[in-house]
């Protein structure tokens, strides 16, 4: 039987042509979708990396300063500080360039000459420690990729302290 051509317009369905059409427009449309979800994933990552690193920073300029504020004594060279705490206790604040890590040792309360390390802040990439005998001043820079924040803050002993 053949089929008029008023027929024809009436059938339904897609051909090849459109269906191909219609998938390369789908694909082109989830590349750019997926492409923009990795891009915002990788910025959303390295943010992290950037807020975590100035934090650790900011946390270590806040208590260095405070001890320092309350310290019965304090020595103090460009890459680290021993002090002696208000309470007696022993600090070393000690910066590895290698490892771009700045850790403080504390002596163990319980167990005489075992001491502990604890690594407060990661990703410095400087730190100066700096003194006029009167007041201390600390600065670290903590650095992601191209993206460097300097941190620093002073503090001078409540007490009548000489800082060597």
């Amino acid at each position: 039987m053949k089929l008029h051509k008023h027929q024809r317009k009436f059938r339904r369905g897609l051909s090849i042509a459109e269906a191909c059409i219609s998938l390369a427009i789908s694909a082109s449309l989830l590349t750019a979708i997926g492409s923009a979800f990795s891009s915002s994933a990788n910025i959303i990552k390295h943010n992290d990396e950037i807020v975590r690193a100035v934090q650790g920073a900011r946390l270590a300029v806040n208590r260095i300063t405070y001890e320092l504020r309350t310290a019965q004594s304090a020595e103090i060279d460009d890459e680290s500080i021993d002090l002696v705490t208000g309470l007696g206790e022993k600090r070393n604040y000690v910066y590895n360039p290698d490892t771009q890590e700045l850790s403080v040792t504390i002596p163990d309360s319980l167990i005489p000459l075992k001491t502990h390390t604890h690594v407060i802040a990661r990703s410095i990439s400087d730190v100066d420690f700096a003194t006029n005998t009167v007041s201390v001043t600390v600065r670290l820079t903590a650095t992601i990729g191209d993206n460097a924040v300097t941190l620093s803050g002073s503090a001078t002993p409540r007490r009548n302290v000489v800082f060597d």
